[in-house]
């Protein structure tokens, strides 16, 4: 069984992932890092050049290239489950648990990855906390369908996540 995170950009998915595997003795795989290596180029270099229907052909050729394999623990991207099929292939073998927080928490810590040189294309080239609003409205049911659990990782700090989704999974 794999462990798989979804949620909007910023919930926490790739920290909270790694900390996961490594407590499990997993191998973690981001599916965006995983999509880099393969496109060969940062994922706003593809989206600007290519655009975002590329983009989400190459995550869905990532996904399902990924989601056969066993005892993974996978950060999706925050559109993954746009795709009906993503959904169904990481469901086969994956305990799919949704990251969540709120739009004004997500700008901060968007903020915070572009201080650090993270950058993340726009979605709509709206003003970002409309962005973020109008989106989680849009996949949050999308999120929801998908998800065996829900943790709001507004609420609590890293590790006190990871504790809480510890006690949560399903052995194996």
């Amino acid at each position: 069984m794999n462990i798989v995170f979804i949620g909007y950009r910023c919930s926490g998915k790739t920290i909270v992932g790694r900390e996961i595997a490594q407590r499990l003795n997993r191998l973690f795989v981001d599916v965006d890092d995983l999509l880099e290596s393969e496109a060969g180029r940062f994922i706003e270099d593809l989206v600007k050049e290519q655009g975002w229907d590329c983009f989400r052909e190459l995550e869905k050729k990532v996904i399902a290239g990924i989601s056969g394999r066993d005892g993974l623990v996978i950060a999706t991207g925050g559109g993954a489950v746009t795709n009906e099929e993503n959904v169904r292939l990481l469901r086969e073998k994956g305990f799919i648990i949704w990251l969540k927080a709120g739009p004004e928490i997500l700008k901060q810590r968007m903020g915070r990855d572009q201080s650090e040189g993270k950058k993340r294309p726009s979605l709509t080239g709206q003003d970002p906390v409309a962005e973020i609003k109008m989106m989680l409205n849009q996949r949050a049911p999308l999120y929801e369908q998908a998800s065996d659990l829900v943790v709001d990782t507004g609420r609590w700090s890293i590790s006190e996540t990871v504790e809480k989704i510890m006690t949560m999974i399903p052995p194996g």
